[in-house]
């Protein structure tokens, strides 16, 4: 006799507060930006806060509650669960402060990190390529590459945000 086995997974509520409490706790600074939403009407993603196509679909802070963007960020994971009320659909961004994030969009980025003997390292999938976290600055400086770019200060989006493609930041490592 088999038996049926219910797993629920978690909304996505619940990971986004999983995660507001995993860098609150680590000290780690956070504002809410635009979510990502389907449009049937035309048949593409929009900005969620400003319910159209706008220049910076996911990636924009929610202006009401952090109108300064990243001055206004914050450890409290209070603060981020009462906007996230007002804002479900609302995206994470983490301050970018003692560490590095090298974002990666392209093979020809990948080909150039892979070349390094890098530490192994917390690792994002982002909607067109990959971040990677490093504590402190990097060694080393990008050549000039169209889908590399190193970020040692601002905002960076962490999961579970939702690209303009649609598309779910994941963790990978």
């Amino acid at each position: 006799m088999s038996r049926v086995i219910t797993i629920k997974f978690p909304t996505r509520q619940e990971t986004m507060k999983s995660e507001i409490k995993y860098y609150s706790g680590n000290d780690v600074a956070m504002i809410l930006t635009s979510g990502v939403r389907w449009c049937d009407r035309r048949q593409e993603f929009i900005c969620d806060y400003c319910n159209k196509r706008c220049k910076n679909i996911g990636k924009h802070p929610i202006y009401d509650i952090f109108p300064s963007g990243s001055k206004d960020a914050t450890t409290d994971k209070n603060i981020l669960y009462q906007a996230l009320k007002q804002y479900p659909e609302a995206n994470l961004a983490i301050v970018i402060d003692g560490f590095t994030v090298i974002d990666i969009d392209g093979p020809e980025g990948l080909d150039w990190i892979r070349s390094f003997m890098l530490p192994k390292t917390r690792m994002i999938r982002t909607g067109r390529g990959h971040h990677y976290f490093f504590a402190g600055t990097p060694p080393f400086k990008t050549k000039d590459i169209d889908d590399v770019e190193i970020k040692t200060n601002g905002l960076i989006t962490v999961p579970p945000s939702r690209h303009k493609s649609g598309k779910y930041y994941r963790r990978i490592a």
